[in-house]
C-alpha cells in the first residue's frame, strides 16, 4: 500500500508497479523508463503516472497562493443548533447536556427570532439550517411550530431540522413534519433491553414503549427519520442484536457515536467504549450494509462508513465533526435557551467556550472578536502531536474537538476514535481490492457509472432565450449533473457572457470540476482573462493550428498562460491538437516545453489526415515535459496505438444550447463544431 499522509492519497502496487513509482519519482521520463524495463508500453507507464496524480500520491508543485485577507470572501456557520428548551423527560445515562425537569428553561420567541434573522442575513447566497434540540425540543413544541412558520419568509432559505427522542410524538407532530418536509433525527438505542438501561424517563422507568411508540406514528405518516444511537461498550458488543431489531422495525437509516466522556457519561466507566471494540462492531455493520444493500431494494444508510468510503473513493471529507479544524465556529454554532453562543453544541454550558449572546451585538461582529473562535479554526493535524506523523491523518480527517477536549488529550495522545480510524482504513482498502464496488454500496454519493465530460454550448447571453445562470443551475439539476462530474462552458460567445462568472461560482460552489474552452479567435480577450481570474481548475484551447494565424495564436496563448501565473492561479491548461505530422515540428515541442508546465496537458484528436501511428511514434519521441493523451480518434487508431499513449475514455455528454436536450451519442468534433 503506498499512501501519501499529506495528501490522503492511497494505491494498491505489485512490486513491479512500486519499482515504477521509484523511477517516476526520481524525476525519469516515460520513454527512459520504457527502455529501462523493456516490454511495459509507454501508455502504461503514463497511465501509471495518472493514476498517481488523479489519486493525490504526487503532489505537483505549484506556487502556494497568496491572498489579500482583507479581499477574502468571510463565510459564516450555515447550521445553527438551536436549545429550544434545557428540559428534558429522559434522563440518559449519558447525557452531554445534563438535561433536566426544569420547565422554564425554554427558549423566547424572541430569541429565536434573531437566530434566524441573524442567519440568514450573514449567509444571503447560502441555506442557512435550523436544528432544533434539547432537552427535548417537543416538549416546547410551540417554538418549533414559530420558527417554521418565521422562517416562511425568507422562503427556501431556511430549512428546519430536529433531533428527539420521540417519546412524546403524536399525530400532531407527525402530520406537522410530514406536511413541512422536517428532517427528523431519534435518539434510540436499540431494544429495550439497551434503551431502558441507558435512555430512562426521570423517575427510572424504562422509555422503549413510549419511543417505539413514537417511531411507529412517524412511520405510520411516512415521515422520513434516521435513528442515532450512542455506542458505549454494551452496544458495542450487541451490535448484531441491535442491527436485527433496526432492520426488523423497517429502520434503515441509523449510525452510533461513541460515547463521549463528559456530561453524565464522563461518571461511568463502565460505558466507555475502546477503539478495538469500535471497530469489530463496524466490521459487522460493514458486512451487514453490503449484505443488505446488494440484495435489497431497501437501502441501509449509515453515516460514519458512508463518509469513510467517500473519503477514501473520492478523496473527499465532507462531515465537518471529522475535520480539523471541524465545524465548530465554522459551520455550525450552538445556541442555548437564553440566546447564548457557543462554538459548538457539545460544549453548550461551559463558560470557556461561550463566545457571546445572540441578543447583545451582531453575529459576525461576536465572532470577529472572539478569541475562543481563532483559536478553534487554529486547529490543525499537522500541530498535534497524535497526528502529525500519522499516515492516516488526512483520510481520518481528526476527532471531535469536544471529545478531545474533554478527554485531556486535546492532540496530545491517541484516543480510541484515532485506534479505530487506524484500524477500519485499511480494513476498507483490503475489501475494496477485492470488490470495487463495494464503495458505491456503502454511499450514494459515490458514482456507480463513468463520470461524464458534460458540455455546456453558450452564446453571449443577449438573446431573451440564452442560457442565464438561473438556467444554467436548473439544467444541471434537470440533467442530474453530480459533483463530480467535469462542467466544460463552451460556445463562441463565451466571452460576451454576462452570467458566465456566476456560472463558474455556482460549479465552485457544488464542487464541479470546472474547465473552459474558449474560442481561439479571441483568446487575449480582456473578457477571458476575467473568467480566467476566478481561479477555474482547467482552461482548454483548440486553436487553429494549420492556419496562418497558429503563431499568433500561440502568442496569445503564452500571455493567457502568464497572466495566469502573475495573479498565482492554480489553473491548468490543456492545448487541443490534431494529429497530424505537417503540425508538429522542433518549433511547437520548444514552445510546449518553454511554456507549459507539468500540470498542464496536451490533448490529441485525430484529424483522419494521415497515418497516425507514424505522427504518435513521432509525437512520443518527442518526450514532451507535459501530460499528453489522445482525446478523440477512430477505434482502429485506437486499438492499434494503445502502446503509445494514453487513450481517454469519451463518456461525452453535449447540452444543446437550442433545444436544453443533452445528448451522449455525439463526437468530440461535432461538439467544437456545435
Amino acid at each position: 500500500m503506498a499512501i501519501n499522509p499529506q495528501t490522503g492519497g492511497w494505491l494498491l502496487l505489485d512490486d513491479l508497479c512500486k519499482e515504477l513509482v521509484h523511477q517516476i519519482e526520481q524525476g525519469l521520463t516515460t520513454e527512459s523508463i520504457s527502455r529501462q524495463y523493456e516490454g511495459i508500453p509507454a501508455s502504461e507507464i503514463d497511465r501509471l503516472k495518472i493514476l498517481l496524480r488523479t489519486h493525490n500520491l504526487i503532489s505537483l508543485k505549484q506556487n502556494e497562493k497568496r491572498k489579500c485577507k482583507s479581499c477574502e470572501k468571510k463565510e459564516y456557520p450555515v447550521l445553527a443548533v438551536i436549545k429550544a428548551t434545557l428540559a428534558c423527560n429522559l434522563k440518559c445515562v449519558y447525557c452531554y447536556a445534563n438535561a433536566g425537569l426544569d420547565q422554564s428553561a425554554h427558549m423566547s420567541v424572541e430569541t429565536a427570532h434573531r437566530i434566524v434573522d441573524e442567519y440568514v442575513r450573514l449567509n444571503p447566497n447560502n441555506c442557512v439550517t435550523m436544528l432544533m434540540h434539547g432537552g427535548e425540543p417537543l416538549i416546547n413544541f410551540k417554538l418549533v411550530k414559530d420558527v417554521f412558520e418565521y422562517s416562511k419568509k425568507y422562503g427556501d432559505m431556511v430549512k428546519i431540522t430536529i433531533q428527539t427522542n420521540a417519546s412524546l410524538v403524536n399525530d400532531e407532530h407527525a402530520e406537522f413534519f410530514k406536511k413541512n418536509n422536517i428532517e427528523v433525527g431519534v435518539s434510540l438505542d436499540g431494544p429495550a433491553c439497551f434503551q431502558n438501561a441507558t435512555r430512562p424517563f426521570q423517575n427510572g422507568k424504562g422509555s422503549f414503549d413510549h419511543v417505539m411508540r413514537g417511531v411507529r406514528i412517524l412511520q405510520k405518516h411516512e415521515v422520513p427519520f434516521g435513528v442515532l444511537s450512542v455506542m458505549t461498550s454494551n452496544v458495542a458488543e450487541h451490535i448484531d442484536e441491535i442491527l436485527d431489531f433496526y432492520l426488523a422495525n423497517d429502520i434503515y437509516t441509523f449510525s452510533f457515536i461513541p460515547l463521549m466522556k463528559f456530561g453524565r457519561g464522563g461518571n461511568d466507566s463502565s460505558l466507555y467504549v475502546s477503539g478495538e471494540q469500535i471497530f469489530e462492531a463496524y466490521k459487522k455493520i460493514f458486512h451487514r450494509i453490503v449484505e443488505n444493500n446488494t440484495h435489497n431494494e431497501k437501502k441501509i444508510k449509515e453515516r460514519i462508513l458512508s463518509n469513510m468510503a467517500l473519503s477514501l473513493f473520492a478523496n473527499e471529507n465532507t462531515f465537518m465533526c471529522t475535520q480539523t479544524p471541524c465545524g465548530a465556529g465554522r459551520k455550525v454554532l450552538g445556541l442555548s435557551n437564553n440566546g447564548d453562543i457557543y462554538i459548538c453544541d457539545d460544549f453548550i454550558g461551559d463558560p470557556e467556550f461561550n463566545i457571546g449572546n445572540i441578543n447583545e451585538a451582531p453575529l459576525d461582529e461576536i465572532l470577529a472578536q472572539s478569541s475562543v473562535v481563532a483559536k478553534t479554526l487554529q486547529r490543525s493535524k499537522n500541530n498535534f502531536k497524535r497526528c502529525k506523523d500519522c499516515v492516516w491523518k488526512t483520510l481520518c480527517g481528526g476527532v471531535c474537538h469536544a471529545v478531545d477536549y474533554y478527554t485531556g488529550k486535546d492532540g496530545e495522545f491517541e484516543n480510541e476514535i484515532c485506534v479505530f480510524n487506524k484500524l477500519m482504513l485499511p480494513y476498507l482498502i483490503e475489501a475494496f481490492d477485492e470488490n470495487p464496488q463495494l464503495p458505491q454500496l456503502l454511499s450514494d454519493c459515490i458514482p456507480l457509472t463513468e463520470p461524464r465530460n458534460v458540455f455546456v454550448a453558450l452564446d453571449d447571453g443577449q438573446s431573451a432565450d440564452s442560457i442565464d445562470s438561473e438556467t444554467f443551475d436548473n439544467l444541471l439539476k434537470f440533467h442530474d449533473v453530480k459533483h463530480y462530474e467535469n462542467v466544460v462552458l463552451s460556445g463562441e460567445g463565451l466571452a460576451q457572457n454576462q452570467d458566465a462568472l456566476d456560472m463558474i461560482r455556482l460549479l465552485k460552489l457544488q464542487k464541479n470540476h470546472q474547465v473552459l474552452l474558449l474560442d481561439n479567435s479571441k483568446i487575449d480577450s480582456p473578457e477571458y482573462k476575467k473568467l480566467v481570474d476566478c481561479d477555474v481548475d482547467e482552461v482548454w484551447i483548440k486553436p487553429e493550428a494549420l492556419q496562418e494565424s497558429f503563431g499568433t495564436q500561440l502568442d496569445q496563448i503564452k500571455d493567457l498562460i502568464k497572466y495566469k501565473t502573475e495573479k498565482n492561479l492554480n489553473t491548468s491548461f490543456a492545448l487541443l491538437l490534431p494529429i497530424n505530422d505537417e503540425l508538429w515540428n522542433s518549433s511547437l515541442v520548444n514552445w510546449i516545453r518553454d511554456n507549459l508546465a507539468s500540470n498542464d496537458k496536451v490533448l490529441l484528436y485525430e484529424d483522419f489526415s494521415g497515418d497516425s501511428r507514424t505522427v504518435l511514434e513521432k509525437i512520443r519521441g518527442f518526450e514532451l515535459n507535459v501530460y499528453v493523451s489522445v482525446l478523440s480518434s477512430s477505434e482502429e487508431t485506437r486499438q492499434s496505438c494503445s502502446d503509445l499513449f494514453v487513450f481517454e475514455k469519451s463518456n461525452l455528454f453535449f447540452i444543446d444550447k437550442e433545444t436544453l436536450k443533452g445528448r451522449n451519442d455525439i463526437g468530440f468534433e461535432k461538439i467544437l463544431a456545435s
